[in-house]
Protein backbone atom coordinates (compact mmCIF):
# COMPACT_ATOMS: atom_id res chain seq x y z
CA UNK A 1 0.00 0.00 0.00
CA UNK A 2 1.17 3.56 -0.65
CA UNK A 3 1.43 6.01 2.24
CA UNK A 4 -1.98 7.59 1.58
CA UNK A 5 -3.82 4.27 1.41
CA UNK A 6 -1.99 3.01 4.49
CA UNK A 7 -2.87 6.15 6.45
CA UNK A 8 -6.55 5.51 5.65
CA UNK A 9 -6.55 2.20 7.53
CA UNK A 10 -8.41 2.49 10.81
CA UNK A 11 -5.34 1.29 12.71
CA UNK A 12 -3.29 4.14 11.22
CA UNK A 13 -5.75 7.04 10.94
CA UNK A 14 -6.00 7.78 14.65
CA UNK A 15 -6.68 6.13 18.01
CA UNK A 16 -9.06 3.22 18.44
CA UNK A 17 -10.70 4.26 21.69
CA UNK A 18 -12.40 0.92 22.24
CA UNK A 19 -9.02 -0.81 22.16
CA UNK A 20 -7.68 1.70 24.69
CA UNK A 21 -10.73 0.97 26.83
CA UNK A 22 -9.98 -2.76 26.77
CA UNK A 23 -6.46 -1.93 27.97
CA UNK A 24 -7.85 0.31 30.75
CA UNK A 25 -6.05 3.30 29.25
CA UNK A 26 -9.14 5.49 29.29
CA UNK A 27 -11.22 5.78 32.41
CA UNK A 28 -14.93 5.84 33.14
CA UNK A 29 -17.03 8.99 33.18
CA UNK A 30 -18.45 9.93 36.57
CA UNK A 31 -21.11 12.39 35.49
CA UNK A 32 -23.15 13.13 32.33
CA UNK A 33 -24.42 9.56 32.17
CA UNK A 34 -27.77 10.68 30.77
CA UNK A 35 -25.93 12.60 28.06
CA UNK A 36 -23.82 9.56 27.21
CA UNK A 37 -26.96 7.40 27.00
CA UNK A 38 -28.64 9.97 24.73
CA UNK A 39 -25.64 10.08 22.38
CA UNK A 40 -25.38 6.30 22.33
CA UNK A 41 -29.02 5.89 21.33
CA UNK A 42 -28.70 8.53 18.62
CA UNK A 43 -25.70 6.70 17.14
CA UNK A 44 -27.62 3.44 17.11
CA UNK A 45 -30.39 5.25 15.23
CA UNK A 46 -27.89 6.17 12.48
CA UNK A 47 -27.58 9.81 13.52
CA UNK A 48 -24.33 11.73 13.27
CA UNK A 49 -23.47 13.78 16.35
CA UNK A 50 -22.03 17.28 16.76
CA UNK A 51 -20.89 17.59 20.39
CA UNK A 52 -20.67 21.26 21.28
CA UNK A 53 -18.98 22.75 24.33
CA UNK A 54 -16.25 25.02 25.59
CA UNK A 55 -12.74 23.58 26.06
CA UNK A 56 -12.51 21.40 29.14
CA UNK A 57 -16.21 20.61 29.63
CA UNK A 58 -15.77 16.92 28.80
CA UNK A 59 -16.70 16.52 25.13
CA UNK A 60 -14.06 13.85 24.60
CA UNK A 61 -15.01 12.09 27.84
CA UNK A 62 -18.49 11.50 26.44
CA UNK A 63 -17.06 9.84 23.32
CA UNK A 64 -14.63 7.83 25.44
CA UNK A 65 -17.54 6.62 27.55
CA UNK A 66 -19.30 5.46 24.40
CA UNK A 67 -16.13 3.59 23.41
CA UNK A 68 -15.90 1.96 26.86
CA UNK A 69 -19.46 0.75 26.48
CA UNK A 70 -18.83 -0.60 22.97
CA UNK A 71 -15.70 -2.39 24.15
CA UNK A 72 -17.79 -4.37 26.64
CA UNK A 73 -20.29 -5.61 24.00
CA UNK A 74 -19.61 -9.14 22.76
CA UNK A 75 -22.57 -9.50 20.39
CA UNK A 76 -21.08 -10.06 16.93
CA UNK A 77 -24.18 -8.60 15.31
CA UNK A 78 -24.00 -5.31 17.19
CA UNK A 79 -23.92 -2.47 14.61
CA UNK A 80 -20.92 -0.65 16.15
CA UNK A 81 -17.60 -2.33 16.93
CA UNK A 82 -15.04 0.47 17.11
CA UNK A 83 -14.62 4.20 17.77
CA UNK A 84 -11.78 5.87 15.87
CA UNK A 85 -10.59 9.24 17.15
CA UNK A 86 -8.78 11.53 14.73
CA UNK A 87 -8.37 15.25 14.04
CA UNK A 88 -8.10 17.55 11.01
CA UNK A 89 -4.29 17.61 11.01
CA UNK A 90 -4.13 13.81 11.13
CA UNK A 91 -6.54 13.51 8.21
CA UNK A 92 -4.44 15.67 5.87
CA UNK A 93 -1.22 13.98 6.94
CA UNK A 94 0.67 12.52 3.98
CA UNK A 95 -1.53 14.23 1.38
CA UNK A 96 0.24 16.52 -1.09
CA UNK A 97 -2.52 16.95 -3.66
CA UNK A 98 -6.27 17.37 -3.52
CA UNK A 99 -6.65 13.95 -5.11
CA UNK A 100 -4.60 12.39 -2.31
CA UNK A 101 -6.93 13.81 0.31
CA UNK A 102 -10.05 12.83 -1.62
CA UNK A 103 -8.80 9.26 -2.02
CA UNK A 104 -7.75 9.05 1.61
CA UNK A 105 -11.10 10.21 2.97
CA UNK A 106 -13.08 8.03 0.57
CA UNK A 107 -11.00 5.03 1.62
CA UNK A 108 -11.22 5.91 5.31
CA UNK A 109 -15.01 6.29 5.33
CA UNK A 110 -15.36 2.99 3.44
CA UNK A 111 -12.99 1.28 5.89
CA UNK A 112 -15.01 2.66 8.80
CA UNK A 113 -18.28 1.48 7.28
CA UNK A 114 -16.91 -1.98 6.47
CA UNK A 115 -15.54 -2.42 10.00
CA UNK A 116 -18.57 -0.88 11.79
CA UNK A 117 -16.41 1.94 13.12
CA UNK A 118 -17.62 5.31 14.34
CA UNK A 119 -15.35 8.10 13.10
CA UNK A 120 -14.76 10.75 15.77
CA UNK A 121 -13.32 14.01 14.41
CA UNK A 122 -12.03 16.03 17.34
CA UNK A 123 -12.02 19.83 16.95
CA UNK A 124 -13.69 19.54 13.57
CA UNK A 125 -13.87 23.33 13.14
CA UNK A 126 -10.10 23.40 12.70
CA UNK A 127 -10.69 21.76 9.33
CA UNK A 128 -12.25 24.94 7.93
CA UNK A 129 -9.99 26.14 5.12
CA UNK A 130 -7.46 23.43 5.95
CA UNK A 131 -5.76 22.37 2.78
CA UNK A 132 -2.33 23.57 1.78
CA UNK A 133 -2.75 22.45 -1.81
CA UNK A 134 -5.49 24.90 -2.77
CA UNK A 135 -7.01 28.23 -1.81
CA UNK A 136 -10.42 27.25 -3.11
CA UNK A 137 -12.92 26.76 -0.29
CA UNK A 138 -14.49 23.82 -2.11
CA UNK A 139 -11.27 21.90 -1.60
CA UNK A 140 -10.95 22.35 2.16
CA UNK A 141 -11.03 19.36 4.48
CA UNK A 142 -14.64 19.83 5.61
CA UNK A 143 -16.09 19.87 2.11
CA UNK A 144 -14.00 16.92 0.97
CA UNK A 145 -15.03 14.95 4.07
CA UNK A 146 -18.67 15.85 3.53
CA UNK A 147 -18.47 14.57 -0.05
CA UNK A 148 -16.81 11.37 1.18
CA UNK A 149 -19.48 10.34 3.66
CA UNK A 150 -21.36 7.15 2.85
CA UNK A 151 -25.02 6.47 3.71
CA UNK A 152 -23.99 4.24 6.61
CA UNK A 153 -21.12 6.43 7.89
CA UNK A 154 -21.36 7.10 11.60
CA UNK A 155 -19.60 10.37 12.43
CA UNK A 156 -19.09 12.30 15.65
CA UNK A 157 -17.58 15.79 15.60
CA UNK A 158 -16.56 17.85 18.61
CA UNK A 159 -16.54 21.63 18.30
CA UNK A 160 -16.51 24.72 20.47
CA UNK A 161 -19.58 27.02 20.34
CA UNK A 162 -17.54 29.49 18.31
CA UNK A 163 -16.38 26.68 16.03
CA UNK A 164 -19.95 25.60 15.41
CA UNK A 165 -20.91 29.13 14.36
CA UNK A 166 -17.98 29.17 11.94
CA UNK A 167 -18.95 25.80 10.49
CA UNK A 168 -22.58 26.82 10.11
CA UNK A 169 -21.48 29.96 8.29
CA UNK A 170 -19.00 28.30 5.94
CA UNK A 171 -20.38 24.75 5.57
CA UNK A 172 -24.12 24.74 6.31
CA UNK A 173 -24.65 21.62 4.20
CA UNK A 174 -22.19 19.76 6.45
CA UNK A 175 -23.57 20.87 9.82
CA UNK A 176 -27.19 20.28 8.79
CA UNK A 177 -26.60 16.54 8.83
CA UNK A 178 -25.87 16.37 12.57
CA UNK A 179 -27.79 16.10 15.80
CA UNK A 180 -26.37 18.89 17.98
CA UNK A 181 -25.53 17.92 21.57
CA UNK A 182 -24.59 20.77 23.91
CA UNK A 183 -22.28 19.98 26.82
CA UNK A 184 -22.47 22.63 29.57
CA UNK A 185 -19.74 23.16 32.18
CA UNK A 186 -20.06 20.99 35.26
CA UNK A 187 -21.75 22.46 38.30
CA UNK A 188 -19.74 22.83 41.55
CA UNK A 189 -21.55 19.76 42.90
CA UNK A 190 -20.70 17.70 39.81
CA UNK A 191 -17.08 18.85 39.95
CA UNK A 192 -16.87 17.80 43.60
CA UNK A 193 -18.20 14.32 42.81
CA UNK A 194 -15.83 13.94 39.86
CA UNK A 195 -12.81 14.88 41.95
CA UNK A 196 -13.87 12.59 44.76
CA UNK A 197 -14.22 9.65 42.38
CA UNK A 198 -10.87 10.47 40.79
CA UNK A 199 -9.23 10.52 44.20
CA UNK A 200 -10.65 7.09 45.05
CA UNK A 201 -9.62 5.63 41.68
CA UNK A 202 -6.15 7.12 41.95
CA UNK A 203 -5.61 5.73 45.44
CA UNK A 204 -6.95 2.31 44.43
CA UNK A 205 -5.00 2.13 41.20
CA UNK A 206 -1.70 3.42 42.51
CA UNK A 207 -1.87 1.96 46.00
CA UNK A 208 -1.33 5.38 47.53
CA UNK A 209 -2.84 5.94 50.96
CA UNK A 210 -2.50 9.70 50.96
CA UNK A 211 -2.47 12.19 48.11
CA UNK A 212 -0.32 15.23 48.73
CA UNK A 213 -2.67 17.66 47.06
CA UNK A 214 -4.42 20.37 49.00
CA UNK A 215 -7.61 20.27 46.95
CA UNK A 216 -7.99 16.49 46.81
CA UNK A 217 -6.98 15.93 50.43
CA UNK A 218 -10.00 17.94 51.56
CA UNK A 219 -12.52 15.82 49.67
Amino acid sequence: LDIVQKSAEITEAGLLLDELAKENKIGPIYERKELVEYCFKKLLSNNNLMIVGKPGVGKNAIVESIAIRIASITDENFPIKHVLQTNPSKLVEGCYYVGNLENKLLTLTKNCSDSKTVLFLDNAHLGIGLWSGSEASKNDLINILNNSLLPDTRLICSVTPEGLKMLEGTHPEFTSGFVKVEVPPTTPEETYRILKNLKEEFQKGKGIANIQNTMLSEL
